[in-house]
């Protein structure tokens, strides 16, 4: 599964894979530690390998890999 945290318009996006934003977050760390939450619980549910990346403007950055 792959979560992206996504800087629009001064409000922090988190999105799973390619699907629409499933959260608003004021701060990126708030953002964050939800997605590595995510990550976490799907990794121990399911045993799939789980990616969280950052995304600013045009760049993306893998923040966090779980599995």
């Amino acid at each position: 599964m792959l979560l992206t945290i996504e800087l629009v318009d001064r409000l922090w996006h988190l999105r799973q894979s390619d699907q629409d934003p499933v959260a608003g977050f004021a701060s990126g760390a708030q953002a964050y530690d939800t997605a590595a939450e995510l990550a976490h619980r799907h990794h121990a549910r399911t045993g799939q390998a789980c990616v969280v990346q950052v995304a600013v403007a045009s760049a993306r950055v893998e923040a966090l890999r779980v599995g």
